[in-house]
Parts: structure tokens; C-alpha cells; sequence
């Protein structure tokens, strides 16, 4: 991966896999997942280091690896595992504001809050 910090490198160069794509639209909104809960620590561990390491191409080769892509349940298990944080775009969107200065870790703090807040009835 070049000089961008890795979540501006995510935001920069976006995953290319249209199911990925697609996966992230569905979850966006959806409460994160903590912790590596989807796939085992192990696993989540070696994902996350290549996503960190590599972006999203990092992702895909370490997903791939771990869960076959013949597997039925190949999208169901992607799906959960883009609701863990690291992977989200909000959040790699925040970072990305606090890092240039256009926010504060109490405004992006603010927002976090008010994203776990349901909305109310209508």
C-alpha cells in the first residue's frame, strides 16, 4: 500500500468486487458488529492485517482464502463481516475528516451517539 494511512487508502481505492459493493450499500446503517465474532479471532486477525496492510484488495484475497466462494453461505458470512467497524466506510470516513482537521474526536464522538440513538416514530 502507498504513503495513505489505511483508511484513506480505503477511501481512495473503494473495493472493485461488485458483491463487496453491494454488501456495503445493504449493511450502511445497520448497528456495527464489534469484535471478530463473524469469522474467529484467527481468521478476523488475518483479514484485517491484509485489509490493513493492502485495502481492499488485502480484504478480498484474505477473505477468499479463509471462506471459498462456492460456500452457500459465502455472501450471508461477508455481509456480517462488513458490519465490524474497521471495515465500514462511515467510519473510515470519520477518521479521514478528524485526520485533516475538518472535525474533532468530540464531534465525531457526538455522531456516533447519535447514530446509536433509533429514530423515533413517525
Amino acid at each position: 500500500m502507498n504513503e495513505l494511512p489505511w483508511f484513506l487508502h480505503c477511501i481512495q481505492y473503494p473495493p472493485t468486487d461488485p458483491l463487496t459493493r453491494e454488501l456495503l450499500a445493504l449493511v450502511d446503517g445497520l448497528p456495527l458488529v464489534p469484535g471478530p465474532k463473524t469469522i474467529g479471532t484467527e481468521n478476523y486477525s488475518r483479514v484485517s492485517e491484509a485489509f490493513l496492510s493492502r485495502g481492499w484488495a488485502g480484504f478480498e484475497e484474505a477473505f477468499d482464502a479463509i471462506i471459498s466462494r462456492e460456500r452457500s453461505d459465502y455472501a450471508s458470512i461477508k455481509r456480517e463481516l462488513l458490519r465490524e467497524s474497521i471495515f465500514s466506510p462511515k467510519v473510515h470516513l470519520r477518521m479521514a475528516r478528524m485526520s485533516l482537521g475538518e472535525s474533532t474526536i468530540d464531534e465525531i464522538m457526538d455522531e456516533i451517539a447519535r447514530d446509536r440513538v433509533p429514530p423515533k416514530p413517525q
